[in-house]
């Protein structure tokens, strides 16, 4: 099994008030700073007591890679869609890791499941790409994923504040968020 890692989230500049996540758009009196960046992937095979994981670099791309810790935990199986959910794979053929903005997926079927008995927005297996900010403005909606070892949001905008998922003062100030992936944690915020 492979896992691709790279150092694309790994380095920003900082100079002054400012943060650059790009060398060439820095000013050449900035200083890198390294900032953590976790991957996850879901094994193809149970690791079981007194295997063991090599760790091997392929390629000599000249990148260092530090690796503070791995952890393991058995995944649980997928999660299918509950009843009565809106799916956001029903928004005009939306399919994941298809290189596609899905926002408009994800609003729509937000605003689909408000009207819906369940209220439940299911997000399919696979990677679903988000390039701007969401706003959660229903009460009482749940979001409900395959599965963190199957679900994946990745936010994909670089604009100042970045994309992310934020909730609005009239909805449930603490949605039920049951998928995620490291690359949406830090961006769940309550606007």
């Amino acid at each position: 099994m492979t896992l691709d890692l790279s150092s694309e989230t790994a380095w920003q500049y900082v100079g002054g008030d400012h943060v650059y996540d790009e060398p060439g758009q820095a000013p050449s009196s900035t200083s890198a700073r390294f900032r953590f960046d976790e991957a996850h992937t879901l094994l193809n095979r149970q690791v079981h007591k007194g295997d063991h994981i090599q760790i091997v670099k392929v390629g000599d791309d000249q990148n260092a890679y530090g690796i503070d810790f791995i952890e393991l935990e058995e995944a649980l199986p997928e999660i299918q869609r509950p009843a009565d959910a809106v799916s956001i794979a029903d928004y005009q053929g939306a399919q994941p890791g298809d290189g596609v903005d899905d926002s408009d997926a994800l609003i729509w079927a937000m605003n689909e499941a408000a009207n819906t008995s369940s209220k439940t927005v299911y997000i399919p297996a696979g990677t679903w790409e988000l390039g701007r900010k969401i706003g959660l403005d229903h009460s009482d909606l749940t979001i409900q994923g395959a599965g963190m070892w199957y679900t994946n949001l990745r936010f994909t905008s670089d604009q100042a504040g970045g994309p992310r998922v934020s909730v609005s003062s009239e909805a449930s100030p603490t949605p039920f968020v049951t998928t995620c992936s490291s690359t949406i944690s830090p961006a769940l915020a309550s606007a």
